[in-house]
């Protein structure tokens, strides 16, 4: 396992040699979605970078609409490719590029996209002996990790610490007007649908970026992480002090794993390294109370009109005048009556109305729109 990580300025290249690292990530500010490095400051780190015999990662992660694409790819070959080892990308259209125009080695970033294997063996194989590592996502398990390893027989990497991207657009959210070069507006989100708050926010001239409240940390399952037989583990110091590369570094064991965890900023989470369970909400999502239940079903209300009436759609059994009917409302009350009266959707009187059609039925109170309709 070897570690990897972001350089913003030449005077971090010191510090990255002392810890033993042999690869740097950087970029400039035209190509990074996090990196706010002018393209002067890029060219002397890269200078340093090989005399200090850094392998040399240009990270190219952000998504660009057409018209701004083709810019960016007469931007990409100004770049003295020369003197850069590895070309790190994020959008297929760069990837193609790139593929075209150039003969250098390939890291393909799939943090937010693919995370099923076939989607990954797929990429593996296009880009062929090209391919110098595929990132993977922080939303796949360590079984699944694993699983993929073996499979892809490619080097693999995935992020250890750093923070979570939750959510990005091309628009500008926090602005009204486009921001100036290498300028970034940083805000905090509050969700309207929970009590979480204080998602950090960060608008630059790619778009706007929502990131978790807590950032990834899995180094205190460092034994388990190490176990995965994994090529690289990544850190992302952007935001924060890169003095603290050292401290991650020398973790070695679960335990110290912990103690390194106290002493970071901020909330940490693993988020689904251990087990992702986000499927066992889809149940909880659906309201069993709305739901088809027995062969006495009858259909849904679908309107009440002004207390004066009830718009019942007839699924399944056909609805007879007189019937005894039973009515299971969203919030799992039960109302019954007898039909005294029906009606078709023309307002005309009725002794039956068949499968999907409209009934019109005496109002009952109590019962709203959705509440499922039963023969009692």
């Amino acid at each position: 396992m070897k570690w990897t990580t972001y350089v913003q300025h030449v005077n971090d290249l010191e510090l990255i040699q002392q810890n033993g690292l042999s690869e740097i990530i950087c970029s400039t500010r035209d190509f990074s979605r996090d990196t706010n490095t002018s393209k002067e400051n890029f060219l002397t780190i890269i200078e340093k970078a090989r005399e200090l015999n850094l392998r040399i990662v240009f990270e190219w992660d952000v998504l660009d609409c057409e018209n701004v694409f083709e810019k960016k790819c007469a931007l990409f070959l100004q770049l003295p490719l020369d003197k850069i080892d590895v070309i790190r990308v994020q959008d297929i259209g760069a990837l193609q590029f790139v593929l075209d125009k150039t003969t250098l080695p390939i890291q393909l970033i799939r943090e937010n996209t693919d995370h099923n294997l076939l989607g990954l063996q797929t990429w593996r194989d296009l880009i062929g002996e090209r391919l110098d590592r595929l990132v993977l996502s922080n939303e796949l398990n360590q079984k699944k990790l694993a699983e993929y390893k073996s499979a892809l027989a490619c080097q693999i990497e995935i992020l250890v610490y750093g923070k979570i991207l939750l959510f990005y657009t091309p628009r500008a959210l926090l602005s009204s007007e486009d921001l100036q070069d290498g300028e970034t507006l940083r805000a905090l989100g509050t969700s309207e649908e929970s009590p979480h708050s204080g998602f950090p926010i960060h608008e630059n001239k790619h778009g706007t970026f929502m990131y978790h409240i807590k950032d990834l940390y899995l180094l205190d399952k460092y034994e388990e992480l190490q176990n995965l037989g994994l090529d690289f583990w990544r850190v992302d110091l952007r935001d924060k002090d890169l003095s603290l590369l050292k401290e991650l570094i020398e973790i070695n064991s679960n335990a110290s794993g912990v103690a390194v965890k106290s002493k970071l900023p901020g909330k940490l989470t693993r988020g689904y390294f251990q087990t992702n369970k986000t499927d066992v909400l889809f149940k909880k999502l659906k309201n069993y109370r709305v739901q088809r239940r027995d062969e006495s079903y009858v259909g849904e209300i679908i309107e009440i009109q002004n207390k004066q009436y009830m718009a019942l759609m007839v699924r399944a059994n056909k609805l007879h005048k007189e019937a005894k009917l039973k009515f299971i409302s969203p919030d799992g009350k039960e109302y019954t009556t007898h039909l005294s009266s029906l009606r078709d959707a023309q307002m005309n009187d009725q002794e039956s109305i068949p499968k999907g059609e409209l009934a019109i039925i005496k109002y009952k109170g109590g019962v709203w729109p959705k509440s499922q309709v039963y023969l009692q």
